[in-house]
């Protein structure tokens, strides 16, 4: 039949359309089904990922609270407040009745960080609150010198978070204990491990949790330890359980364990325990700082996925067939412009998402309205939403935090979770630089206050150059422009002043004189009402210095007291360009009582020595008017005139030598340390009122004569005489020695002594004097210190002992019995090598495996090892009698299982002694 060249047009495009229209159909298909799956796979991995965020924050709630209990403690512990950590059972009791769901609050205290003078590494003191019986109940035990808890030992090595293996226990007096978990902060402070705070939080609720997921038919969720026990599961028979029990194949050949440990998110398939082919999702549960990590497990058999798959492949591939037949026409017009071009498009760029590539060239211009326009423009806007996070993830890793992402709807999962990631990355970096600067701040503090002390050790018999060696480094540390100090004068009297003695500005010292009165001025105020004054804007015409070069004047004024104990000794004074920082404000408060105490003791320091000099002189002059009285007397016949002119002089200067004398007496009355004067024979010659009552005496005349043979034994007698009587011969002093006192009747004492030649306004020697400072009380500190450390050698040779009876026991034991040590969950962690012999292993072969390896139970049986197994755990001894064969030679071994407990009591190994009685079977047993 001869067709026309529109027919045969129509004809060949029609029929070439419908077969390509129909093979494109078929991928399309094909290719929805592969995503079918992927999509399913990516809500599997979705879901598994919101269901840990959920466990995660209920975790990191309770680590939160435990961090804060560990802060708390940090503070108390620096600012010296550990008297009544007792009382933080209160705060627990308060933290129980706010977190019903929360079982214990505890925490431990290092004993060395809360009681100055405790040396020993171990001793704790614990608090813990907990639940018994409807109440919360407290306690608080302590304990010294050892630490038996391994698990404790193992928190203070690492100084980190921990996330505790799950265990059982019983807080409420239930009849069966209940699975459980402790979250735990440490306490740390100086990069030591000074205690930590936990809390103990129940798990029994997990169970209806992840018995509650179950995204598709047949599907189901689990949590395990790091350790492979279940935690949470849909068979609540199966809590506590060992997941190898069901997954040891499937665990083992997938480095199941190892990953969990790690915190390794893992996916594969396998059959599982219902024989069926499935999707295995784990992914870790981590909460803090903790390297611990649970895995939550969600498993979905592969054929409910197909089946979703299979079912869109169909419905996909019947419509289109069907809408073929009925368009094939139209198709010739259409189809170009309105479904091959568009599906081409998308087709690549679903490749192109595919693949992970994803920017603004993939944009696809939309011409119609239809449904495949609507995919298109829904694409567009998946395209350009992962484009916008794609680039917002740049900038957050860039360090960028302020940037921002407009979602895309209120489902956008996708890009909450980028929002709120980078909310957090932006808190974090906030909070890490506030912590940076509080520590330099202190470091700061802590180093100006250390220069400081040098500082003050030096020229402390010289106030005016102590003075001004304070301002300039005052100016230096706080980079101020000027500084003064003024030292309270109260030599008159009648009318005490402020003295500069020192000011500096501009990077040089000031020679300038200025009296201040009390309560005149700033500074008068400042010491009046003895507090500290800031002022930010100070009067242009305040600061009399400026600088040569022009620059403008300070505006800021700090003024601080010289105080110690309510005492003012002078006032400091600090102007600046700069706002003084209120760590400024408190490192110059803390200089200036340092200064106060310093000047204190340089003052008492100069003026005793003035008065000794002032009096020696004193008595100098007396001597000689005394000389020249006597002269004036031989010429009395001659000269009346002349004398009674003397004989003024002299009262006058009698007067004047009375007033020396009281200041000498007030020296001698007042000062706690012994003051006294011997005549060339060391003999008593004036003694202060110390000394006298220090010798059971009331009056100087009833010292005076005596020596030291009269009141000390001759053991100290002799060599006090002796140096006495070397600094008469040699005109040198002795200052500072320490010298052991033994009374006649039997007290002993012990003093520092500082003993000078006394001299004559000639010069010449006529005796000794000395200054004694009584410190018995530290000698004798040092001698019950010296006594504790041999009670303490002998306890460690004592305990040293103990160790090696223990130790050679324990190899008796392990030589003449059969000994495996198992942990509280049942692997085991020690083999003698009398049972590896007997087996013909290694040890590497044994040590890991678990107590149940390669046994098989049935119902009855599984239920009796658990029974057994929570017996030990409960501290029950179980004795057992084993019969197997070993190269068809067959033992009767006579075992006992033994719980090791910690000093708190909790179980932290089981140890069985196992004896080999196979002499008691039968030859044909045998």
């Amino acid at each position: 039949m001869k067709l026309s060249l529109k027919e045969k047009i129509i004809f060949l495009f029609t029929g070439t359309s419908f077969l390509i229209l129909f093979f494109l159909l078929f991928l399309t298909s094909a290719r929805f089904n592969r995503l079918s799956i992927e999509t399913a796979k990516s809500r599997i991995s979705l879901l598994a990922d919101k269901e840990v965020k959920k466990f995660e924050a209920a975790l990191e709630r309770d680590m939160s609270v435990a961090r804060t209990i560990a802060s708390s403690m940090t503070v108390t512990i620096k600012e010296g407040k550990t008297s009544n950590i007792q009382e933080y059972n209160n705060l627990y009791t308060n933290i129980l009745e706010q977190y019903p769901d929360v079982l214990s609050v505890w925490d431990s205290w290092e004993l060395k960080f809360v009681e100055p003078g405790y040396t020993y590494e171990h001793g704790r003191i614990k608090n813990y609150a907990w639940r018994e019986g409807g109440k919360i109940l407290v306690n608080t035990i302590r304990t010294e010198k050892t630490e038996s808890s391994a698990d404790y030992i193992t928190l203070k090595t690492n100084k980190s978070e921990s996330l505790e293996e799950p265990y059982f226990d019983n807080y409420e007096g239930q009849t069966e204990n209940i699975l459980m978990t402790s979250v735990i902060a440490p306490c740390i402070i100086d990069g030591n491990f000074a205690g930590v705070a936990g809390l103990d939080i129940p798990l029994s609720n997990y169970h209806q949790v992840v018995k509650s997921i179950v995204p598709f038919k047949d599907s189901y969720a689990f949590i395990i330890s790091p350790q492979l026990k279940f935690i949470a599961h849909p068979d609540r028979d199966l809590i506590g359980d060992d997941a190898l029990f069901s997954y040891e194949s499937i665990f083992t050949s997938h480095g199941v364990q190892d990953k969990v440990i790690n915190g390794e998110p893992i996916e594969f398939e396998a059959t599982d325990i219902n024989g069926k082919l499935s999707f295995f999702t784990f992914r870790p549960i981590s909460v803090g700082k903790c390297p611990q990590h649970w895995s939550f497990v969600l498993i979905t058999p592969r054929e409910t996925i197909l089946a979703e798959a299979r079912h869109v492949f169909w419905t996909t591939l019947t419509i289109g067939l069907i809408a073929i037949l009925l368009l094939s026409g139209f198709i010739y017009l259409m189809t170009l412009k309105f479904l091959i071009n568009p599906i081409s498009k998308v087709t690549q760029n679903l490749e192109r998402l595919s693949k992970g590539h994803v920017d603004n060239s993939m944009i696809v211009d939309v011409d119609n309205n239809d449904e495949i326009g609507t995919m298109i423009t829904h694409l567009n806007k998946t395209v350009e939403g992962l484009y916008k996070k794609t680039e917002f993830a740049k900038q957050v890793g860039m360090g960028n935090y302020d940037t921002s992402l407009e979602l895309l709807s209120d489902e956008d999962v996708l890009g909450k979770s980028l929002i709120e990631m980078n909310e957090n990355l932006r808190k974090a970096r906030e909070e890490a630089l506030i912590r940076q600067r509080n520590e330099e701040k202190r470091r700061w503090v802590n180093e100006g206050l250390a220069r400081f002390g040098d500082i003050l050790r030096q020229n402390n018999n010289d106030i005016e150059a102590l003075s001004a060696s304070i301002v300039k480094n005052l100016v230096g540390i706080l980079n101020a422009n000027q500084s003064g100090l003024f030292i309270y004068n109260d030599e008159n009297t009648d009318e005490p002043y402020f003295e500069l003695t020192a000011a500096y500005a501009y990077n040089r010292q000031k020679f300038i004189k200025k009296h201040i009165l009390l309560g005149e001025g700033l500074v008068g105020t400042c010491a009046l009402e003895k507090q500290t004054i800031y002022l930010k804007d100070i009067p242009e015409n305040y600061i009399a210095i400026s600088s040569g070069l022009g620059e403008a004047k300070p505006r800021n004024l700090l003024i601080v007291p010289l105080k110690v104990e309510d005492k003012i000794f002078g006032v400091l004074e600090l102007a600046s360009f700069n706002e003084f920082e209120d760590y400024q404000i408190e490192f110059v408060e803390k200089v200036a009582q340092s200064i106060g105490q310093t000047l204190q003791s340089v003052r008492t320091n100069i003026r005793t020595a003035e008065l000794l000099a002032k009096t020696q002189q004193q008595a100098e002059e007396m001597k000689a008017q005394e000389e020249e009285v006597r002269q004036n007397l031989e010429e009395l016949e001659t000269i009346k005139e002349e004398l009674e002119k003397r004989t003024a002089e002299m009262e006058e200067n009698q007067k004047q030598l009375e007033w020396e004398k009281s200041l000498l007496d007030s020296l001698l009355n007042y000062l706690p340390d012994k003051i006294y004067f011997k005549d060339l024979k060391s003999r008593f010659i004036k003694v202060s009122k110390s000394t006298l009552e220090f010798f059971g005496m009331s009056k100087q005349e009833e010292l005076i004569g005596k020596s030291d043979f009269d009141f000390f034994t001759e053991e100290h007698a002799r060599p006090a005489y002796e140096d006495e009587q070397r600094i008469i011969r040699t005109d040198t002093p002795i200052i500072g020695i320490v010298e052991k006192e033994v009374m006649n009747d039997g007290r002993v004492t012990w003093a520092e002594t500082s003993k000078l030649p006394l001299k004559n306004s000639h010069g010449e020697t006529i005796g000794t004097f000395g200054i004694t400072r009584d410190i018995t009380a530290s000698k004798l500190m040092e001698e019950e210190i010296s006594k504790k450390s041999e009670k303490e050698e002998a306890f460690k040779r004592d305990l040293e002992k103990k160790v090696i009876e223990l130790e050679n026991l324990y190899k008796a034991i392990n030589d003449s019995a059969y000994v495996i040590e198992y942990s509280p969950e049942g692997n085991v962690t020690f083999i003698n090598e009398a049972y590896l012999q007997l087996l013909n292993l290694n040890a590497d072969d044994v040590i890991g495996k678990h107590h149940s390896y390669q046994m098989e139970f049935t119902d009855e049986q599984r239920k009796n090892y658990k029974q057994f197994w929570d017996d030990l755990n409960n501290g029950i001894v179980r004795k057992e009698t084993s019969k197997f064969s070993i190269n068809d030679k067959t033992y009767l071994f006579y075992e006992t299982y033994t719980p090791i407990r910690d000093a708190e009591g909790n179980v932290v190994k089981i140890m069985k002694i196992a004896f080999n009685v196979s002499h008691l079977l039968s030859e044909n047993q045998i």
